[in-house]
């Protein structure tokens, strides 16, 4: 698997806006591995685990709290290939309009495969987005 130089494996390629309104749609770009290469092992290491979530920062707890990942209806994720070995994922999450106001991040998953000598070692990865919040109106009073 290839990377820019000078980046690691789930960077922010293209940070999320500050603020969305309900009913809109968030997104942002990170550096990824090659998620469907055939007879990868790298894939069978993310089995019942998730690409990808949207959390809620619980004031409460001080915690943040998973609301969505990549099985909810609302997440799209789209993997393109590069060129050098690189690729890129695309995380798109429709905001509805129950979704309630507050602080939120989106999360990526996942493992990538390098030489070390003769022999493959395979490493996870996760990155972050900036946190960004979710407003029914992006007027502050």
């Amino acid at each position: 698997d290839g990377k820019p130089q000078n980046t690691s494996f789930g960077d922010v390629l293209q940070q999320v806006y500050p603020v969305y309104r309900q009913v809109g749609l968030t997104w942002g770009c990170f550096n990824c591995f090659c998620l469907f290469q055939p007879g990868r092992s790298c894939c069978l290491l993310q089995r019942d685990k998730t690409f990808v979530t949207v959390e809620i920062f619980d004031n409460r707890t001080e915690t943040w709290e998973v609301v969505h990942n990549d099985a909810s209806w609302e997440t799209r994720f789209h993997w393109l290939k590069g060129s050098n070995r690189q690729s890129n994922a695309t995380i798109e999450w429709f905001v509805s309009p129950s979704a309630p106001s507050g602080s939120y991040r989106i999360r990526h998953f996942g493992h990538y495969k390098e030489l070390k000598g003769f022999q493959s070692v395979i490493t996870p990865y996760e990155g972050v987005s900036d946190v960004f919040r979710v407003a029914s109106s992006f007027y502050y009073q």
